[in-house]
């Protein structure tokens, strides 16, 4: 049943996996929404979650085709898809890294189908109570339609953040990929029940907790695709380096 409020645009979600599934969830409440992954069992998990399945073919003819793969598997998918899109079509990625994903589809998808990259600032655990407040990253690429975006984002209660694909990367090699890479390593030393339990260290084993509940594929990705991430992560093992002459 859509909510009171609900949109006549049809999306084709490509990717049923957590991501996948948080969009189909709160898309379906305002817009007509149809999901096609390859796995095996993606159907039978469309269904139980009461989400239209339909072939690639058939979800490329939506509206919007919304991208959810990891950033390694762009290339493949968007050959997949690059003749299957109809012309006037939006395609968003929903890749934890932008400047690569955004250069491919504006490389292999045709001139007359609109691009916006796309990163939702959250996951499963952070989306489970609800996305009122979540921010989303745009990233205009080749679009007309950016405002008719944002207004459906607002429509679920997502915030849009527009910047560019670089300046996403660049913040996002400062942060997210510089966190996950600390608490990676944070969660080979801290016992996970430790025998004192500071609440600063509680807190650093809740952010471990979170770390480990995404992909092997969205941290390798995060760390090998940004283009910028390498660099950061040799400044914060620097100034891990300082802070050890500093203790001596």
């Amino acid at each position: 049943m859509k909510g009171e409020e609900t949109f006549s645009m049809k999306i084709g979600i490509i990717g049923f996996g957590a991501l996948g599934k948080i969009a189909a969830k709160h898309l379906n409440k305002k817009f007509e929404v149809a999901v096609n992954d390859s796995r095996p069992d993606a159907a039978q998990e469309a269904a139980e979650a009461g989400v239209e399945f339909v072939s690639l073919g058939d979800a490329c003819k939506s509206d919007v085709v919304l991208i959810c793969v990891p950033s390694s598997a762009m290339e493949t998918v968007l050959l997949q898809i690059a003749q299957l899109v109809k012309p006037g079509a939006l395609v968003v990625d929903a890749c934890s890294v932008k400047v690569l994903p955004c250069r491919l589809m504006e490389r292999i998808l045709p001139s007359e189908v609109e691009v916006i990259g796309g990163h939702p600032l959250f996951g499963p655990q952070s989306a489970s109570e609800g996305l009122d407040g979540l921010q989303v990253v745009l990233c205009a690429v080749r679009t007309t339609r950016l405002e008719e975006v944002k207004n459906s984002l607002l429509a679920i209660g997502l915030q849009p953040l527009v910047m560019s694909a670089e300046e996403h990367d660049r913040e996002m090699a400062r942060t997210q990929a510089i966190a996950h890479f600390a608490l990676k390593a944070m969660a080979r030393i801290i016992p996970e029940k430790p025998a004192v339990r500071l609440r600063s260290v509680q807190k650093i084993l809740e952010a471990i907790g979170m770390v480990n509940d995404d992909s092997l594929d969205l941290f390798n990705d995060m760390q090998n695709l940004n283009l910028f991430a390498k660099t950061e992560r040799k400044r914060f093992l620097r100034e891990l380096g300082k802070i050890e002459s500093e203790l001596e």
